[in-house]
């Protein structure tokens, strides 16, 4: 209870406006009380399907799941742009960003649990969204089949990273499976922006990333890929892999904070003790 109240009064809708943030805290407790169905919620001038889960209850306290990503992608995304979203779980920035990019840009969202898949779907349906495309696939180092652990919490399910099992794993299923390569062969138009969220599979999707890494500063996407030491240690290997990998391939990576705001990795202090997201530019800023 200590714990979950300091939590509580940390989160910035908390300290902008504490009692809207009691009150849609206790709107979002008696709606699952009252219902088992997704959750239809407003979302960037649109309707979004959310199930019972920890992304859903933070888009309706405040807005997104993780608004610095949100504003970031306001800012970097235009009309005409390609846009990846690996992981899009509930598919919150894959609306968001078909919103800005309008009809000539286009929107692939790869999820690979198929309940949520199948709400994603419904939800571009439901907005009329004809420039996305939702792939019912996982993203990892190669084209295949790979073990798919759904969790009790819909946003931390994920390619099982190794290990027999690990805590809140309800069922396993066996799941398509394809690279970022691969797919940019199918897709033959070009990623602007690619986001990442995979739950300690982010370098499986860069292992499989190897053409789009390599391209020039002038083509290259700029990633936002979820960083979490907890996750990559879990999957078997230390974060700073990540950032080797982008250092690798010629781009500069930067911790994303509110505002948005960009810290260069290298010069602020290892990030290795705390989670949040890595933009990474083949350019200087």
């Amino acid at each position: 209870m200590v714990e979950a109240i300091r939590v509580l009064v940390s989160r910035p809708d908390f300290l902008t406006n504490p009692l809207r943030a009691l009150s849609r805290r206790a709107t979002w407790r008696l709606r699952w009380l009252l219902s088992n169905d997704p959750w239809s919620m407003p979302l960037s001038g649109m309707r979004i399907l959310a199930p019972r889960g920890g992304a859903g209850a933070l888009i309706h306290y405040q807005g997104f799941s993780e608004p610095e990503t949100a504003a970031y992608l306001k800012d970097i995304l235009r009309e005409g742009m390609m846009f990846w979203d690996v992981g899009a779980h509930i598919g919150e920035y894959a609306i968001l960003a078909a919103g800005i990019i309008g009809d000539t840009g286009g929107v692939c969202a790869f999820e690979a649990n198929p309940e949520l898949c199948s709400l994603l779907l419904q939800t571009v349906a439901m907005n009329r969204l004809a420039n996305v495309h939702v792939l019912a696939s996982a993203v990892c180092h190669r084209q295949g089949d790979v073990h798919f652990d759904i969790c009790a919490e819909p946003s931390i399910s994920s390619i099982r990273g190794g290990q027999e099992s690990r805590e809140g794993v309800v069922k396993t299923l066996l799941v398509p499976a394809t690279t970022l390569d691969e797919w940019w062969d199918q897709d033959e138009r070009r990623p602007d922006v690619i986001k990442v969220d995979v739950e300690g599979a982010e370098r499986l999707v860069l292992q499989g990333s190897r053409r789009l890494l390599s391209l020039g500063a002038g083509d290259a996407a700029t990633w936002i890929i979820e960083f979490s030491p907890e996750n990559c240690r879990r999957s078997g290997y230390h974060p700073s892999a990540l950032l080797s990998t982008f250092r690798e391939y010629g781009y500069r990576t930067y911790w994303l904070t509110a505002g948005p705001k960009l810290t260069d990795t290298q010069a602020g202090p290892p990030g290795w003790r705390s989670s949040g997201n890595v933009v990474a530019i083949k350019s200087s800023l």
